[in-house]
């Protein structure tokens, strides 16, 4: 008997080990990357005014330009009133409190975008009350002092805690934008914002987006082209540093244990974790390969651009490969490490007819081999030194900082530096980000399997018994119909789509995937079935 336990636990210990391995695909994780809002389910809420009631927190530590480090809370309620606490920091784990912001006031939300951000939401926040809280005498000899120099009148003496003053900020002095700025505030951001949902998810998964803030002096009338890091809800799973962000106060700011900093492997896959805007006014996902041996560190990046603010339909994808430099610990981000890396390959695969036609109809060695260029198709952009119509040069070097850390389930993320607010490269260490963009995440943690995005039901119904392969329905016939999906769309509009019988480009590449996914479950039924063989002999 206790050899036949021992037998069975060893097959059990095998289907685990072999059955996932057969059903994985190569590339899932690009394939997340690619199809993102339908493997993660997001639904941005820009039709129409999203309801952004709540109370919602950073999700950690923060790096703004400058550097400077903050935490967030803002608390919105429905009868368009909101407050909130902005607390800054000395040190890049917020675990030094310097100075706290206190701002109330009434809000409103529009139902029209962003001049420079597709999908996002005019929003406008008033300030009835702003009250600063130094956090030590000399902070607030400091602020004294920035107000004197920048604003004066602006402070005001209401009440006195332990070692420190409470001020009243003038409302009208502080709209000056040299005011705002000394204290490392930024009124742009309120301007615009979006909602990221997840689909059959609670609130709790909810994200809220606010307009960048620029990395360069801006201009007076400054317009968020890109958002900041999202602010999540205060009681998200396991978020134990949102709920110490949501207790604290301008008198008792929260602070986070400081930590000596890791020293984390580049090596790996990375990739987002949401649509992303860039300053320059494109929507994309990305993913970073990094591999390193003794002789050389290399590199690869996957972006992928989109046409439309949710990351639905393809553009094109530039692949680049190159190598890059030991990691040297910066002095400015305590925690983050500064990089050197170098594209030398790249090339460019169009999904769209559209583009498709532009990269046909470029000046002639310029961005490939000008007429040859093929919807769904790569072509390496190497031998013209890159493509000018979108701007790629190569070779090229840019100086990043990079920092690592952990979120709130315990999956590790990359953070690289922001793009600079007037779209140009970090061609030099003086243009070096000192500010982080949206973070990616490790592809080891997506544990789940890619499912490819279909508009039909992917299998047809039977009666039969035993192994039921995944069956992609080929239309046959061509007929315009008008129909209602059950989506996110409008209930009152209709869709027309075309049954073809050739189809198009991406439900060509579906059904490719449906079909090997398929060999790949009778594969694992079969192994399956064939370890239950085993198991029945060695009982007998």
């Amino acid at each position: 008997m206790d050899e036949t336990r021992v037998r069975l636990t060893l097959v059990f210990i095998w289907m685990l080990l072999v059955l996932p391995r057969c059903e994985a695909s190569k590339d899932n994780c690009l394939n997340i990357v690619q199809y993102i809002y339908h493997s993660l389910g997001l639904r941005s809420r820009a039709q129409g005014t999203p309801n952004i009631a709540g109370e919602w927190t950073s999700s950690s530590c923060e790096v703004r330009p400058g550097p400077q480090f903050f935490t967030r809370y803002i608390k919105i309620l429905q009868n368009s009133t909101w407050e909130g606490y902005f607390h800054r920091y000395n040190d890049s784990q917020c675990s030094e409190p310097k100075l706290s912001l206190y701002m109330r006031g009434f809000y409103k939300v529009m139902d029209e975008p962003l001049e420079f951000i597709k999908g996002s939401n005019k929003a406008f926040f008033n300030f009835s009350t702003i009250e600063l809280y130094p956090h030590n005498s000399y902070e607030q000899e400091i602020a004294i002092n920035t107000s004197t120099r920048h604003c004066r009148n602006t402070l005001k003496v209401v009440r006195t805690l332990d070692s420190t003053d409470v001020f009243a900020v003038d409302k009208r002095a502080f709209r000056r934008r040299a005011c705002r700025s000394a204290f490392g505030f930024s009124e742009s951001e309120f301007s615009g914002l979006k909602l990221e949902t997840r689909r059959k998810k609670s609130s709790k998964y909810d994200k809220l987006y606010f307009g960048g803030v620029p990395t360069i002096r801006a201009p007076r009338k400054y317009k968020p082209r890109s958002y900041q890091l999202p602010l999540i809800k205060y009681n998200s799973h396991n978020c134990t540093k949102c709920m110490k962000i949501r207790l604290g106060t301008g008198a008792r700011p929260p602070k986070f244990v400081w930590k000596p900093p890791r020293l984390w492997r580049l090596e790996g896959e990375w990739a987002s974790t949401t649509c992303e805007a860039s300053p320059g006014g494109a929507f994309l996902t990305r993913h970073f390969k990094f591999t390193s041996s003794q002789s050389s560190r290399r590199w690869e990046c996957h972006y992928y651009f989109y046409v439309d603010s949710e990351c639905k339909k393809r553009d094109f994808e530039l692949n680049g490969k190159g190598h890059f430099s030991y990691a040297t610990p910066s002095k400015k981000v305590n925690g983050a490490a500064e990089y050197v890396f170098t594209m030398t390959e790249a090339a460019i695969k169009p999904f769209d007819r559209i583009t498709t036609r532009m990269l046909n109809t470029a000046t002639p060695n310029t961005c490939g081999k000008t007429g040859t260029w093929k919807t769904n198709v790569k072509q390496d952009i190497t031998g013209t030194q890159g493509c000018k119509l979108y701007g790629i040069s190569l070779p090229i070097t840019e100086y990043d900082l990079l920092k690592m850390d952990t979120d709130h389930g315990d999956n590790r993320l990359l953070y690289v530096g922001q793009r600079a607010s007037d779209g140009s490269d970090p061609s030099s260490p003086s243009k070096r980000a000192t500010s982080f963009q949206v973070p990616l995440i490790e592809c080891s943690s997506y544990k789940f399997k890619f499912v490819p995005p279909t508009t039909r039901p992917t299998t047809r119904p039977t009666t039969r018994s035993g192994i039921v392969l995944s069956i992609r329905t080929l239309p046959t016939k061509i007929k315009k119909i008008t129909t209602r999906r059950r989506t996110d769309r409008d209930p009152g509009r209709k869709t027309t789509h075309s049954r073809s019988g050739n189809g198009s480009d991406a439900n060509r590449e579906n059904v490719g995937y449906l079909y090997r996914n398929s060999a790949a479950s009778l594969l694992s039924k079969l192994l399956l079935v064939l370890s239950t063989v085993l198991v029945s002999t060695w009982i007998d």
